[in-house]
């Protein structure tokens, strides 16, 4: 891994995780205790931080984010992007976007703003709304770690374009939303995510034996094949034992 970051001129860090960072929550083979740690960025970066730019695996930057990376935070946790039921209210109304709807925006693309994270939050802190969100009698399955995003995300407004967190499984909505904005998406950051149950637009891994081993499936024919084998093109440089796990676990 360290020979192929090296590679792209990139440097890298690693950091163990500290598996007390998952207790009290939903653990599961999706959501397995380590992964809690990213809400909580702050508590492994060094201190001279003040932000930095958490990328889910299932996600590849194809654009420029320096306006994503740059942004001023103006007393905000966290900057992400609209989701895709959010986009889907949003043209309900006429395309008028309200600062005060607050419904959730999607965990895959999250810009933090460690400073004030340092300041305000800790693990302890999303325990204490676990404990808030379960007295309203929700199942504990339904805190996972993006509603925990977007309790953050309650907290703030700053939304940036969906061009940051272009899902291609929703191609038609983002589309339809950008028509009636009179913009071109310019999909700086694909997000493979299967959030409408399509049999295509999967994720990446899924399709292994089609990158891998040649066999002929129906993600050749999609119009956005290039982002798949972008993926690709870096995952065939990483050792098998990753992909392994992408394909099994993914």
């Amino acid at each position: 891994m360290t020979a192929f970051i090296d590679s792209l001129g990139a440097e890298s860090n690693y950091f163990h995780c500290d598996e007390d960072d998952g207790k009290g929550f939903l653990n599961t083979d999706r959501y397995p205790g380590f992964l809690y740690s990213k809400m909580v960025p702050h508590k492994y970066l060094p201190v001279d931080m003040d932000r930095v730019l958490g990328l889910d695996a299932d996600t590849l930057v194809t654009g420029d984010i320096s306006e994503l990376y740059c942004v001023d935070f103006r007393d905000n946790y966290v900057v992400g992007c609209h989701n895709r039921r959010t986009l889907n209210n949003l043209l309900l109304k006429n395309h008028v976007e309200d600062p005060n709807y607050r419904d959730g925006f999607n965990g895959g693309v999250i810009l933090y703003n460690l400073d004030l994270m340092r300041r305000d939050i800790t693990i302890r802190t999303y325990r204490q709304w676990l404990d808030a969100y379960l007295s309203t009698g929700k199942k504990q399955e339904q805190f996972e770690e993006w509603v925990m995003a977007n309790t953050l995300r309650g907290r703030c407004k700053l939304i940036m374009p969906f061009d940051y967190n272009y899902n291609l499984s929703a191609k038609e909505l983002y589309d339809s939303f950008c028509s009636c904005k009179g913009i071109i998406p310019k999909r700086r950051i694909v997000h493979f995510l299967n959030s409408n149950g399509s049999t295509i637009y999967d994720k990446p891994w899924r399709y292994y034996n089609h990158f891998m081993k040649g066999e002929t499936d129906a993600i050749s024919t999609t119009p956005f094949y290039c982002y798949y084998e972008l993926w690709w093109s870096y995952a065939r440089q990483l050792p098998e034992e990753m992909l392994e796990t992408y394909r099994v676990y993914g």
